[in-house]
């Protein structure tokens, strides 16, 4: 299986685009590497759906190795702007606030805060 310790991407029998391949590279990702950049780099390079893979593995990097291991040149010039707002644009502040104010959970925020 993808998740078996001994899984390689070149097992995949699916692009890897798909669902199990997918999780299993961005898996080995993570257990082939010793840092949030490297196990990003790591699936970038397995090529393919790279988008998707490396998603994938930040969000699993991200759980694994928190917020304080992505690192800053990634972030620093991140903004977002945001279609239909008069071009109000999202920086890493607001971004940052906003996934806090995600992770506290609807219990934690008043029903009149807007997330």
């Amino acid at each position: 299986t993808v998740l078996a310790p001994d899984w390689h991407p070149d097992q995949a029998t699916e692009f890897n685009g798909a669902v199990w391949p997918c999780l299993g590279s961005a898996v080995w990702a993570l257990r082939t590497t010793t840092s949030f950049e490297d196990a990003i780099r790591a699936a970038i390079d397995l090529g393919g759906d790279t988008d998707t893979v490396a998603a994938v593995t930040g969000g699993l990097a991200g759980a694994y190795y928190g917020l304080d291991a992505i690192p800053a040149h990634w972030t620093q010039p991140l903004h977002v702007p945001l279609p239909g707002f008069d071009g109000r644009v999202l920086h890493l502040a607001d971004l940052l606030h906003l996934a806090e104010r995600l992770m506290e959970g609807p219990s934690m925020r008043q029903a009149s805060q807007p997330v």
